[in-house]
């Protein structure tokens, strides 16, 4: 018996293809051919990857699908693409004798099907298909939205000048690991710092928190975490604390003080106009939330300090091993006890080279560094297992965490 499927399993199949394009750099956009109910042919946006402005996701679907039919003429056809056909588009499926088009995200500036024309429906054209469009729409849009906030962020970002004391990660070497539900942004501090973070800010939000990632990754340490939060309503601006991520990299160690990283922040919150409700910080930054929170008037602002219970040793103990005047190189004890076990890709961003050592500072800077216990007061503390991946949290630790924040 022939199993009949909907519109909108195939259009999660063609947003399939658009998530592929995005990652391989292109505007994400799929399409699938389907014969009979099965898919017989996918498509995605290729147009930087063979140089071809003909490489729409529609037209190279269509050429797969005239391949796997042995024939030009694909009639009786079904073709479900994420966004509304442009003119162009629109003239292959012509010509190609397609009985139906899908789509999803409605196109105001190029749509050819009833968004800024409709040549679906000009009664001298020779052939005409059946159109029907908003299928799963949002999602379609969606992942449209978020690319060209990114590709707008990453322009905004090229143009901020570099220090000369200063260094900067290649956002190439972030591919794969930044997540589209954490929106990109670049602030150009009072002191010259490009600092990156991610603002999730739903449509309505009832709190503020600010989450500090553990020295030294970077802000993708809450992805999971956030989701929950905006969920239940909060905003989160997880910052990539300056020397890590895609934020600036001061070559010199000496600058990662507890003020220096506090001045950094307050002044991008300052920029949002925002006071947070809530302070998470993993590790070291509790230093810094401290800081922050004493050198300014919120007295309201809840502190919650998650460090790790460590069997083998501890990161105190780590770092006055090789502190002192002693030069810590980027594979000493101390970074691998940090960087141990992490995934092939995340390695490679917290290792990112450059033409000189500079990057390191953060090393020689931040990890000898534990929490001060002067500072303790009006901190929450949690403690977490060591996982096989000491860069994730964990769903326990995560659940803890929001619990905590949303109990007040």
């Amino acid at each position: 018996m022939l199993l009949i499927q909907s519109d909108e399993y195939f259009m999660s199949l063609a947003l399939e293809q658009a998530i592929e394009a995005e990652l391989a750099g292109e505007v994400p956009v799929g399409a699938v051919i389907v014969k009979g109910g099965q898919v017989i042919a996918k498509g995605r946006n290729r147009t930087i990857e063979w140089n071809d402005p003909s490489a729409h996701a529609e037209v190279v679907a269509l050429k797969e699908a005239a391949r796997a039919c042995g024939t030009h003429r694909l009639s009786g056809l079904q073709l479900f693409v994420t966004l509304e056909p442009c003119a162009m588009c629109s003239g292959a499926i012509f010509h190609g004798r397609i009985e139906r088009v899908v789509f999803g995200a409605a196109d105001p500036k190029t749509g050819c099907a009833g968004s800024v024309l409709n040549l679906f429906a000009v009664d001298k054209l020779n052939h005409h298909a059946e159109v029907s469009g908003g299928v799963l729409s949002h999602e379609c849009s969606d992942i449209l939205v978020r690319f060209f906030e990114r590709s707008r962020a990453r322009k905004n970002a090229s143009s901020i000048p570099l220090r000369e004391d200063t260094l900067r990660t290649s956002e190439f070497r972030f591919t794969g690991l930044l997540s589209s539900n954490m929106p990109s942004h670049f602030h150009l501090g009072r002191e010259g710092f490009r600092l990156h973070y991610r603002d999730v800010h739903p449509a309505v939000s009832r709190k503020t928190v600010l989450c500090l990632h553990e020295f030294p990754y970077w802000s993708e340490q809450f992805v999971s975490l956030v989701s929950k939060f905006e969920s239940s309503g909060w905003r989160t601006i997880c910052p990539d604390l300056i020397g890590c991520g895609l934020s600036d990299k001061p070559k010199k160690a000496a600058w990662h003080s507890d003020e220096s990283h506090a001045r950094v922040l307050c002044d991008l919150l300052s920029h949002l106009n925002v006071i947070p409700q809530t302070i998470i910080a993993l590790g070291g930054s509790a230093n810094i939330a401290s800081t922050l929170v004493q050198s300014t008037d919120w007295a309201a602002t809840k502190l919650v300090h998650l460090d790790r219970c460590d069997d083998e040793v501890s990161y105190r103990d780590a770092g006055i091993a090789h502190s002192g005047k002693r030069t810590i190189g980027p594979w000493r004890a101390v970074e691998q006890h940090f960087l141990a076990n992490l995934s092939p890709t995340q390695y490679r961003v917290a290792t990112a080279p450059f033409p000189d050592a500079g990057h390191t500072a953060i090393f020689k800077g931040r990890l000898h560094i534990s929490f001060a216990h002067k500072h303790n007061d009006g901190f929450i503390c949690l403690l977490r297992p060591v996982s096989s991946n000491r860069f994730e949290l964990g769903e326990d630790v995560e659940e803890a965490l929001f619990r905590m924040v949303e109990q007040g």
